[in-house]
Order: C-alpha cells, then sequence, then structure tokens
C-alpha cells in the first residue's frame, strides 16, 4: 500500500544527501495530489520532515517541501498541522530567497494555508488583498 511507500520516502527526508532530500520531497509532491497520501503523509510525520526541510539551504530541497507543503494543506487536518508549525514563516521567509521555484511553491503554499482562513470565497476582498501582496512579493523578490 501508499502508506508503505509514504513512509519509507518520509524516512529519506532525513537523508545527509541534498538530492535524495530534494527527490524525496518531489516524490511526496508527485504523490500528493491523492487524499489518501496526503492523510498518510500527514499520519506519517511528513508535516514535520517537510517544514524542516523549508529551513534548508539547498533551494530545490526546500522548493520540493513548500511544493508538497502546497498540496497537502488542501486536507483540513493537515492545513491546521502546518499553521501550528513554523511552516508560515519559513514560507513567507522563502517568498525572498533567491531561487524561483522555491519562491513559486512558497506563495502557493502560503495561499492554501492561510488563504481559506482569510476567506473561503476566492473572490473576496481580503483573500484577493491576501494574493496581491503574495504576488508583490513575488515580483520584488
Amino acid at each position: 500500500r501508499e502508506e508503505g511507500l509514504v513512509s519509507k520516502i518520509v524516512g529519506l527526508l532525513r537523508s545527509e544527501t541534498p538530492r535524495v532530500r530534494a527527490r524525496s520531497a518531489g516524490a511526496l509532491h508527485n504523490l500528493s495530489s491523492d487524499p489518501g497520501t496526503i492523510h498518510a503523509i500527514r499520519v506519517e510525520g511528513g508535516i514535520a520532515e517537510l517544514v524542516r526541510l523549508l529551513k534548508d539551504g539547498d533551494g530545490a530541497v526546500a522548493a520540493s517541501a513548500a511544493g508538497t507543503l502546497q498540496n497537502v494543506s488542501r486536507e483540513v487536518a493537515s492545513r491546521s498541522m502546518i499553521r501550528e508549525s513554523d511552516a508560515v514563516k519559513h514560507l513567507a521567509d522563502l517568498l525572498c530567497c533567491d531561487h524561483v521555484q522555491c519562491q513559486v511553491c512558497a506563495a502557493g503554499a502560503l495561499m492554501n494555508v492561510l488563504g481559506p482562513e482569510i476567506s473561503t470565497h476566492p473572490h473576496s476582498k481580503p483573500r484577493k488583498a491576501f494574493s496581491k501582496l503574495i504576488s508583490q512579493c513575488l515580483t520584488l523578490g
């Protein structure tokens, strides 16, 4: 089952090798379009590992972690765990890094993590303002 696979991949997020960490986070990113896999990532401790990787000095690693958190944050329970961690601060920091993919994934993750709390309606004024703020952060780098 995928739960066993997810557990093994989550373990690889702790690798000493940046390339292994990046590819493992990338694999979780690819798998995290499925609700069952999102649940498995949360249950297997993947959220804490992904949040830790947001602080990784390697841009590819942080980008993959942010992209996975973007997908995982579609689940309410995962979104709550992400908000309770230091993820929002670290995702905001990534908006100003010099790795474009990192910036884009961090922006998407922030929209998914914080957006529903601002407003559930995608065209509400507060949500549009938040979206504009994220866009300006990306533009200014």
